[in-house]
């Protein structure tokens, strides 16, 4: 029916040339290998390096092949990070652990612990199908300082009652069962703030379901040995004859004048509980202020070892045009890979069939082998890139936690029922973005000026000629696009039969009239008599969201401006800007700020709710969790001031962090409110119980926390990839638990004096095992033998 087809032999390409790729500054071909569903990154990029000495046998001279870019290289570097920092973190517990105890043969009781919890949290992991992956070696760094804290409370207590002169088998048996409330309590309140962790919305929420559960599973582990193992052990290695040798009486001394000073302290505090309530209050609100100063994001900046650079020319350039604008970028990017400070450069000119648009990827050397981070040479190279005018250049960096829209993370989308009041509305909010100067590159979705032709059916004279519209239509498509029109099959594989016309006849307008159709009578007829051809501009693509004709806005960020900044601002932008009946929805990163900001408010909330419940469950009672829970605005306001004075941002990380900080702060209460119950328990006033509970745990908190703060501190001094990451949520546990620890200590006792009143202690008979005499008696096998009697109090 038309004239001028192409003859496409078989084996030869049809269509046009529209995308170019280079390797390295060569000409290559592309070949992409995605995962599936359930797959490991880095079991795939191992299976493909082991393939490629067999494929580069196969290739002709000359043609090398190459990986031009890994996601399994940041993962592997970061895993191998964490792997250095968690060996750190058991190291410096448990020196912890021998310094406090002044011990070695009481440091192997938590520290075979840590390692049966360690490989207890692993097996939950293969029960629940997770993998070793950054977030779950995350969960277990943090979990280090939390599964010795149940080993701890239960091996001090037992050493003390030795200490007391107890044998080691009836200590073992009574400290274990003394503290066993305490360190159920304490596990179920931690399970309580981590499982809220694994329900966060949001798709860098729903990242964390792995490292909440992991957090979970590694607790209840740690709880079941610090009852069991824990109190076996104690009762073979601690010795009641055996003496301390000098730094183990140096230690004694000092946490007796500790003790001593903290008794007066506490003294101090109860004689002015007015003037210590309304210090503290004054500190926890100090929390909202600090809340409100702090910049927020998403993901803080990591150094992932790679960046982008994005290229946009005019619209209705050629592929010729987009690809002279890469070779001068390419240009610029040259004298990285001579410093090897690059070790990739990856160039595709007509990405996504956009003839004007190219995406070059710019691969990063191993973060040991450089001085320079990935922002130092990004921002040494941008100034050279602004200067090519021929195109809109950007470089973007990949955002954390594999998050998309790292280069624009503002965007939105601006919507309503009628397209042309949608681009008056659009055209009116980019104005006030582009009047904000801390946001950068501010794009419009709707570009229309793609130029084109508008073709026009005479179709008076096509039904004249026995036609319809559809027939000249119908050879417009197929000589100057394309159709697919059948397939033929050859050694069992399926080809597409593509018919279109040479490219040389289809360059300009005038080519349509040296097209003919063929009329009903056979004759051929020019398509220039049946359509009138008139030059046109429109936009490329027309978009819908929420079933809405939209535009989409996007920006970039200045340096120091910070995306939550810059959401209050375009909210506000768009309230004051347009009319009631504009839709104007966040998307891209600025949606996922607010889902996973929304959704952490709500997961603190009910993670502090949950405790107050499971603690009022087990303590039978409401005003002891609100002894516990009172203190925790202290903790928020340590975490907020830590990040302001280091210069962090309000993140997802640090946002976790804050929610950890719930049951950290709670555990030390909790040892501290019940064992004020159980001297009161014993006929102690409130008073008196509230000092002997606070002083008598001292000793168990001081380790607890130390070692929890020396556990983050690897985090905070981390390094290399992901290093971003593991600082944000380290600051938060180091500064939120360092403040609050130094306030709750003398917090609780004075809380649990002006509280405790309200509720009523019955004088309960306890059953305590002991033994009929201090002396071990050994048989013939040399084993000791000990005999028990039940005497009650």
């Amino acid at each position: 029916m038309w004239s001028r087809p192409s003859v496409t032999r078989r084996g030869s390409v049809s269509r046009s040339i529209c995308l170019i790729l280079r390797a390295d500054f060569q000409s290559a071909v592309g070949l992409s290998v995605l995962r599936q569903s359930q797959s490991n990154t880095i079991e795939i990029s191992a299976e493909v390096e082991a393939m490629l000495p067999e494929l580069r046998q196969t290739l002709p001279p000359g043609t090398e092949l190459t990986v031009s870019s890994d996601d399994a290289v940041f993962i592997r570097a970061s895993i191998r990070e964490v792997l250095v920092t968690l060996a750190i973190t058991t190291a410096l517990v448990v020196a912890v652990i021998a310094l406090f105890l002044g011990s070695l043969r009481a440091t192997l009781v938590p520290a075979v612990t840590i390692q049966v919890a360690v490989v207890g949290a692993c097996a939950g992991l293969a029960l629940f199908g997770f993998s070793i992956n950054i977030l779950t070696l995350f969960a277990l760094i943090l979990a280090i300082g939390l599964v010795v804290d149940d080993a701890i409370v239960v091996l001090e207590n037992v050493q003390r009652r030795v200490e007391n002169g107890e044998a080691p088998l009836a200590a073992a048996a009574n400290g274990s069962r003394q503290v066993t409330f305490a360190v159920i309590a304490t596990t179920a309140v931690l399970v309580s703030v981590f499982i809220p962790i694994s329900l966060l919305e949001g798709e860098a929420g729903r990242l964390f379901t792995e490292f909440g559960i992991t957090l979970s599973v590694a607790v209840i582990v740690s709880s079941f040995v610090a009852l069991s193992l824990c109190p076996l052990l104690a009762s073979r290695l601690l010795r009641k004859d055996q003496k301390p040798g000098w730094f183990g009486r140096l230690l004694d001394r000092f946490f007796g004048a500790v003790e001593g000073g903290f008794r007066r302290v506490l003294g101090i505090v109860l004689a002015l509980p007015w003037l210590v309530l309304g210090v503290v209050a004054f500190l926890g609100a100090l929390s909202w202020p600090l809340f409100d100063r702090l910049p927020s994001e998403l993901t803080p900046e990591e150094d992932r070892g790679l960046f982008f650079v994005n290229i946009d020319g005019p619209l209705g350039v050629n592929l010729g045009y987009t690809d002279a604008v890469v070779a001068e970028v390419e240009a610029i990017l040259q004298p990285l890979m001579d410093e090897g400070v690059a070790t990739g450069v990856t160039a595709i000119i007509g990405r996504y069939g956009d003839l004007n648009s190219a995406f070059v990827i710019v691969r990063l050397a191993e973060w040991d082998q450089r001085t320079e981070s990935q922002f130092d040479i990004i921002g040494r190279i941008e100034p050279a890139l602004n200067r090519i005018s021929a195109a809109d250049i950007r470089v973007d960096s990949p955002a954390g936690l594999g998050l998309r829209g790292a280069g624009s993370p503002l965007q939105v989308q601006v919507g309503g029922p009628d397209r042309a009041d949608v681009i008056e509305w659009a055209t009116t909010l980019q104005r006030a973005m582009e009047g904000n100067d801390r946001l950068t590159n501010v794009q419009n979705q709707y570009e229309p000026n793609q130029p084109g032709y508008r073709v026009t059916v005479d179709r008076d004279r096509v039904r004249d000629l026995g036609l319809d519209a559809a027939d000249v239509s119908e050879a417009l498509q197929v000589l100057f696009a394309s159709a697919e029109v059948s397939e033929f099959t050859e050694d069992g594989r399926q080809y597409p039969v593509i018919v279109q016309a040479e490219d040389a006849d289809r360059v300009s307008a005038q080519d349509i009239a040296a097209s003919f159709i063929r009329a009903d009578s056979g004759q051929l007829v020019p398509l220039a008599g049946l359509v009138t051809i008139e030059d046109d501009a429109g936009p490329p693509a027309l978009y819908r969201f929420d079933r809405l004709p939209s535009i989409e806005l996007s920006a970039g960020l200045a340096d120091g401006y910070d995306l939550g900044s810059a959401v209050a601002f375009i909210q506000d932008a768009a309230a004051e800007e347009l009319p009631v009946e504009a839709t104007m929805t966040l998307d891209g990163q600025a949606r996922e700020l607010q889902d996973s900001s929304g959704a952490l408010f709500f997961a603190f909330g009910l993670a502090i709710l949950i405790v107050f419940l499971v603690l009022a469950a087990q303590f039978e009672s409401f005003i002891h969790p609100l002894i516990i829970i009172l203190p925790i605005p202290l903790g928020v306001t340590g975490a907020l001031g830590t990040l302001m004075l280091t210069g962090q941002s309000l993140n997802i990380y640090s946002q976790v962090g804050m929610v950890l900080l719930i049951g950290l702060m709670a555990k030390n209460g909790i040892l501290i409110v019940e064992f004020a119950n159980q001297l009161r328990d014993e006929g102690r006033n409130v008073r008196d119980a509230a000092i002997e509970g606070a002083t008598s745990r001292l000793r168990a908190i001081m380790m607890t926390v130390v070692s929890t703060l020396l556990g983050a501190v690897p985090l905070v001094l981390a390094s290399g990839a992901g290093a971003e990451s593991r600082v944000a949520i380290g600051l938060v546990i180091l500064g939120g638990l360092a403040f609050s620890t130094v306030l709750i200590v003398v917090l609780i006792p004075l809380l649990y004096t002006l509280l405790a009143p309200l509720t009523s202690r019955k004088e309960r008979p306890a059953t305590n095992w002991t033994t009929l005499s201090n002396r071990r008696k050994t048989d013939e096998h040399g084993q000791g033998v000990t005999r028990r009697v039940r005497r009650s109090r």
